[in-house]
């Protein structure tokens, strides 16, 4: 029998195997080390698992979906809807699941910003990617699960992710929002972006306008005078002149979810006029070729049944590019992700609202500078788990996701609004006196806002419930003062601290009230036919705030999750939030897989002779404890992405890995080969190829992060990759896993590639590999120290660490460190990197963090 010493691998043996061993990893869905084991048993063919990986990257042959793959299948899909074709797509002639296809577009929505701006994907990419035409009758395949139970078919409806629009919208509201990033008309900072000549005023002023036109739409079902609701039109119509000549960056987001929200209504007239005024009042103000005209000409042609598809296009693309621009946490990005949210995603089900709303909150900081917007954030977060818990009959868990919030977090009017979800809660428990009192409370919050809009809504709902218990006469009480409120809707209220003549006099948010005469015909509108006073009222804001705790949602959840799938989920997420300790969530997790497996060995045993064909089909399960390992490794990789490089989650996560190690190692059943064997959980040591763990990593790394110029264009990719290394480093430091062939301090990362010049000419490029390699220094900088004075050889052929390798990291990191031009955030990882090389050299090698006999490296003493 042939042994690694007797048969030295060739290029030509790779050639020849090469579908073999493809077959088995994407086929089959084998391990690297299953796949090691069975092409040495039946082959005969010896190699390393690192040179595995280096030929299926060389191959192309990844388990996940790749940005530049995806960016062709949208640009081929695009092309045959035009035609109306059907598609299959096939990279490298496998077929791609459309369910993963759909589960990658909503974790990467950059990637259709990238197919409307016309970036192209790499050749290879475009090489790989095919379409054919399904066969008539063929049945949609079912999305893959990582989890090992059996998944039952869904039938999910077929919704095509480019429809087909005006080639020019997209265009024209890219060069739009570029344009006026770059001619100075909108400014920003850290923490705000403002039409550069009217500041926050345009945009407070387009929230009470557009706010109005719902007021005034509803009034028109709620026994409002006809003329009266006519005339309250010209106010917010005439008015939006002064937005329009100085549009604020969520000018468009803000239209366009008004326009959803009064379609929701069934006020589908109000709505189209509204959009066809900003498209008369955008050509009048800019004209006819101007980009923002041409975005809103366009949008106005798309038919009405396809408007919806588009209005989702837009925001979406509205969201990237301010993520591109001021980043993911910044209070437009936010704001604009809100208006998505409100015209596309709250008619969806609640648990895809929260699965979104979890994503997003889960990139904010203590630090968020807009705290009504963060309350808002949250609010949207309990409204959804609130209407899950209402929809599964459970009133008191959807009143108690409500009052956890707290009212001195969210701004009057968002206060308003909760308390008039808790009325209706405590209303249909069956408790008036309580919903009375909060029905009462929201007109209070209403007051507060000095928004008649606001106080209008609260008056009607508090109205309504009267009417429900029987108290007419004081119902007719409050339609008497919502009538009378009503009817003077001639003025717009908005706050605005901006106002040049007040700055010197006080620095609290002032109420600007508006006021407006029209011309005597209500029929038609001219913009000349209007005057207008401003007053100037101090408003004394009744809003705290509190220093919140940094919460980390890991929002993992997909939808049909099993029962164990989200244990295992929620104690990741409890143990990251310190909700759990360690020690509990491993017997937690080992639990649930323990239990898993011996109901499914159960299962198996219950079933006389099953056949293959019952068992691949999931007819009769079989105990498979790898694929639950392989399903934790994937989620606790995923959950490495969200959670910042330097939060104590990190640390938990490992924590969670060395208490998984200590567990009592009783075998459990698995199904291989046809049979039933006994399995050890939580081996993670080399000799068992680390349980699957790294060779996971791996996948989820090349799945995440090496699309074309993914890292370096996506800040959300870059700031994934920066907290994913910081878990490897840790990983490595703490002798778990030998995760270094994963480091962005080794070739092919542009850090390791690069001298320290040619990264000062290209930031772009090399800032988010650098900040990458700082967290291996930060974090495993002890252990690269031993190794690189040891001179270790990590795998023959491959990288050896050195002293000169060691110092050249140190000149870079200095380079970038003391550069005005790198980013604060470079800047300071590349700092805390060289402190951390200092550090080491003064230590020297501290033998209780030595990771080289627990590896297995070959270094220059042995």
């Amino acid at each position: 029998m042939d042994t690694p010493d007797s048969h030295h691998t060739t290029t030509q043996d790779w050639a020849r195997l090469q579908d073999v061993i493809t077959r088995l990893y994407l086929d089959q869905d084998k391990t690297l080390e299953e796949v090691k084991s069975y092409m040495e048993e039946h082959h005969g063919f010896y190699s390393t698992v690192s040179m595995y990986k280096k030929k299926l990257a060389a191959w192309g042959a990844f388990k996940n979906l790749r940005f530049d793959e995806v960016l062709q299948i949208l640009y081929l899909k695009k092309h045959r809807d035009k035609n109306r074709k059907p598609s299959t797509f096939y990279i490298r002639s496998r077929e791609v699941d459309n369910g993963n296809l759909q589960v990658y577009l909503s974790r990467n929505p950059s990637v259709f910003s990238k197919l409307e701006a016309g970036a192209a994907p790499n050749p290879e990419a475009i090489r790989d990617v095919t379409c054919r035409t399904p066969p008539l009758g063929s049945s949609m395949s079912v999305s893959k699960r990582l989890s090992p139970l059996p998944v039952r078919s869904i039938q999910v409806e077929r919704r095509s992710p480019v429809p087909s629009f005006p080639e020019d919208m997209f265009q024209a509201l890219h060069v739009y929002l570029d344009e006026s990033f770059q001619n100075g008309l909108w400014s920003w900072s850290d923490s705000h972006c403002w039409n550069t000549h009217g500041r926050s005023g345009p945009s407070g002023l387009l929230s009470s306008l557009l706010d109005r036109c719902i007021t005034v739409s509803l009034s028109a079902s709620r026994q409002a005078r006809p003329g009266t609701v006519r005339r309250a039109l010209d106010t917010p119509f005439s008015m939006l002149v002064r937005v329009f000549r100085n549009p604020p960056p969520i000018l468009v987001p803000k239209i366009l979810a008004t326009a959803a929200h009064l379609n929701r209504i069934g006020c589908g007239e109000v709505r189209a006029l509204l959009l066809q005024f900003c498209q008369d009042l955008s050509m009048a103000t800019h004209g006819q070729k101007s980009p923002l005209t041409r975005f809103w000409k366009s949008f106005v042609s798309i038919p009405f049944v396809e408007q919806r598809n588009a209005t989702e296009r837009v925001l979406a693309l509205c969201v990237s590019e301010y993520n591109t621009r001021l980043g993911s946490t910044h209070p437009l990005t936010i704001e604009t992700y809100l208006k998505y949210f409100d015209a596309v995603e709250r008619e969806k089900d609640p648990r895809v609202q929260l699965q979104s709303l979890q994503y997003h909150l889960s990139k904010i900081c203590d630090n968020f500078p807009d705290r009504s917007l963060l309350g808002l954030l949250k609010l949207e977060h309990a409204l959804a788990t609130c209407k899950l818990n209402l929809d599964q009959g459970f009133p008191d868990k959807a009143e108690e996701a409500l009052s956890r919030l707290g009212p001195n977090l969210l701004a009057a009017r968002d206060e308003s609004f909760r308390c008039l979800w808790l009325g209706y809660i405590k209303c249909v428990r069956g408790d008036f006196r309580g919903a009375e009192y909060l029905y009462r409370n929201s007109v209070f919050a209403a007051r507060l806002t000095g928004s008649r809009d606001c106080i209008l809504e609260s008056l009607f709902q508090l109205e309504t419930f009267l009417l429900h218990i029987k108290q007419p006469f004081e119902a007719e009480k409050i339609r008497a003062e919502r009538f009378q409120i009503f009817r003077k809707l001639d003025s717009l209220v908005w706050a605005d601290q901006s106002e040049p003549h007040l700055k010197n006099h006080t620095t609290s948010p002032m109420i600007a009230i508006i006021h407006i005469g029209s011309t005597k015909n209500n029929a038609k509108w001219r913009p000349s036919a209007f005057s207008e006073v401003a007053e100037y009222v101090h408003y004394a804001s009744a809003q705290t705030t509190n220093a919140m705790s940094s919460i980390i949602s890991l929002d993992l959840l997909n939808e049909g999750a099993s029962a164990s799938d989200k244990k295992i989920l929620t104690t990741l997420q409890n143990v990251v939030n310190n909700v759990e300790s360690r020690k509990s969530a491993a017997k937690t997790i080992h639990g649930v897989i323990v239990d898993n497996c011996r109901d499914a060995y159960a299962a198996y045993n219950a079933v006389p002779n099953p056949t293959a064909e019952e068992i691949a089909s999931g007819a009769v399960r079989t105990p498979n404890p790898s694929g639950w390992m392989e399903y934790l490794w994937d989620c606790l990789g995923r959950a490495a992405m969200k959670v910042p490089a330097g939060h104590e989650g990190q640390e938990r996560l490992i924590g969670l890995l060395k208490e998984l190690q200590k567990l009592p190692k009783d075998p459990v059943p698995e199904f291989r080969a046809g049979k039933i064997e006994g399995r050890v959980l939580w081996n993670i040591t080399k000799e068992t190829g680390y349980e699957g763990l790294v060779q996971w990593l791996w996948e989820l790394d090349q799945g995440n992060f090496t699309g074309g110029r993914q890292v370096e264009e996506d800040p959300r990719a870059a700031t994934a990759y920066v907290n994913f290394s910081a878990f490897l480093a840790r990983l490595l430091a703490y002798g778990i896993a030998d995760t270094n062939t994963l480091s962005a301090l080794r070739r092919p990362s542009p850090f390791a590639s690069s001298h320290q010049d040619r990264i000062l000419l290209d930031l772009c490029l090399h800032e988010p590999y650098a900040a990458a390699a700082a967290q291996w220094i930060i974090y495993a900088g002890d252990a690269l120290f031993e190794l690189s004075e040891k001179r270790v050889l990590v795998e023959v052929g491959g990288l050896r660490y050195s002293r000169a390798l060691w110092y050249a990291w140190g000149v870079k990191f200095k380079a970038l460190a003391d550069s005005n031009q790198v980013s604060p955030d470079v800047r300071e990882f590349s700092r805390r990197a060289l402190d951390k090389m200092d550090q080491c050299k003064m230590d020297g090698i501290n033998p209780a963090k030595s990771v080289i006999e627990k590896f297995g490296y070959i270094h220059s003493e042995n």
